[in-house]
């Protein structure tokens, strides 16, 4: 099927070449979007193991995309799930003069412990669910390399925000597959078991919110010894 390409928007994504069944993944939902980006930028150099280094990396993708005449960036973490019309919802955003664009809520599944949470942050989003005007971070004082929660000093930033309905939210994916210092990994949340959850045991939310071909990846990767610590 033939899908409109934007050429002023692209995509990034941090990538440590520890997840290759997730970022195949995530290259392929980005083909299924009903509008696509121009270029997906994949940061995969060398990584130093228990080293939070995502700041850098996204440093590194938004030189890349200023370089190819970009104007827009999205940023499309490996593992998370993404609908299909995601980018282009996303997009009418910037017509509204927008510097930022995010969620105020995230929606998040754990295939550990199968369950999901939605948590809502007025005034940010999760860096999954943001994009930005890559001129708007001309100004951006970036913090130190190994920030691991970039996406509150990012969203901190004094710029024109705009937040888009979560109907049509993506959905962040808890899992044990490579390098996982956040939080709700292996069940666990700024050192403790993780709450507030909706079990779902036999997966049926899962299978009813994404698509097949997900919803199959999803289940094989349900059960994976602890991720690498901090």
């Amino acid at each position: 099927m033939n899908r409109e390409v934007n050429n002023e928007i692209c995509l990034i994504t941090p990538d440590r070449n520890d997840r290759p069944k997730f970022l195949e993944h995530c290259k392929w939902q980005m083909e299924q979007q009903t509008m696509r980006a121009g270029a997906h930028f994949v940061i995969n150099d060398p990584a130093i193991e228990g080293v939070v280094d995502i700041v850098p990396r996204i440093q590194k993708g938004i030189e890349m995309a200023k370089a190819a005449g970009f104007l827009y960036c999205f940023i499309i973490e490996n593992d998370d799930y993404y609908p299909d019309w995601y980018l282009e919802k996303m997009t009418r955003a910037f017509s509204q003069g927008a510097d930022l664009v995010g969620m105020e809520e995230t929606l998040i599944y754990s295939l550990q412990s199968p369950g999901y949470r939605a948590s809502r942050h007025p005034g940010r989003s999760s860096l999954f669910n943001t994009a930005f005007r890559i001129a708007a971070l001309d100004n951006y004082t970036w913090p130190e390399d190994t920030l691991l929660y970039f996406d509150m000093h990012l969203w901190q930033h004094n710029c024109k925000k705009v937040f888009v309905n979560a109907f049509f939210q993506p959905t962040g994916i808890k899992h044990g597959e490579g390098f996982c210092p956040g939080n709700f990994h292996n069940g666990i949340s700024n050192g403790r078991p993780m709450t507030k959850f909706t079990p779902d045991p036999e997966y049926n939310w899962l299978k009813r919110r994404v698509r097949a071909t997900s919803f199959q990846l999803y289940k094989s990767l349900k059960v994976k010894t602890p991720c690498t610590k901090m």
